[in-house]
């Protein structure tokens, strides 16, 4: 069974300004590639880009939608304790509308970075809530 190969760019979004960004999907989208990516961090991730400014990638993604015409848009890859499944399902429908269906699903564990980004990104009441809870 022959399966086409395809060719992305996969766009961090960490210490890039919209502009910068719409500038980089907008080029891959002419350019002919085939699939356009964020990653699905919500904190910086090497010690190099500490303190940069970071977008989200489900919000970022909505823009890029709108941003290219052609090239199919994810997330690499949706980490799965970072959104309600529920939630993301929404999310993903949406953006599938704006894009015209051209989204691309991915979900995952959550990388292997440890679970540091996965414990700051959630908000001290939310963790004080479920101590008192159970």
């Amino acid at each position: 069974m022959a399966r086409n190969i395809t060719f992305g760019v996969d766009v961090w979004q960490i210490g890039l300004e919209l502009d910068e960004l719409r500038t980089v999907w907008r080029v891959a989208d002419a350019g002919g590639f085939d699939n356009l990516w964020v990653c699905d961090h919500l904190l910086p991730i090497t010690p190099r880009d500490q303190g940069a400014p970071i977008f989200e990638a489900w919000s970022l993604i909505a823009a890029m939608a709108e941003a290219t015409r052609r090239v199919r848009i994810g997330v690499m890859v949706s980490a799965n304790t970072f959104r309600h499944p529920g939630v993301l399902a929404k999310i993903a429908a949406t953006v599938d509308h704006l894009s015209g269906g051209r989204l691309e699903l991915g979900i995952g564990a959550g990388g292997s970075f440890g679970p540091t980004e996965h414990v700051q990104s959630a908000s001290t009441s939310h963790l004080q809530a479920n101590a008192s809870a159970g």
